[in-house]
């Protein structure tokens, strides 16, 4: 998800109907327009990553693996616009599969 070669991080759709109904955007009509993702969303819809080392958080850092922690994604995520919208569109690809899902099971 993030394009910065080996380093991965890892969403989860949201996990209730209410917390992806945050993300639409509706016109004055009530339709869904678009669905949104941004900072926020980025922030708190991570849940693990792959591949991150102490150089990629501080300069004098070593090439050991660093286990996930949320408050340190934050702070990274917010200083890389490219990777959080890269992670956004993950989060928002994650949301329309699961609604494409409902739409066939509900077909069935």
């Amino acid at each position: 998800m993030v394009p910065a070669g080996r380093r991965q991080a890892r969403p989860r759709p949201p996990p209730s109907e209410y917390d992806t109904r945050q993300l639409f955007v509706r016109d004055d009509g009530g339709k869904v327009t678009s669905i949104k993702a941004d900072l926020p969303e980025v922030k708190k819809h991570v849940v693990d990553w792959e591949g991150f080392t102490e150089a990629d958080f501080t300069p004098a850092g070593s090439s050991d693996a660093v286990p996930f922690n949320a408050e340190l994604w934050a702070i990274w995520i917010e200083d890389r616009r490219e990777s959080l919208y890269a992670v956004a569109n993950k989060i928002i690809g994650l949301i329309l599969a699961h609604e494409e899902a409902k739409v066939a099971t509900a077909k069935n």
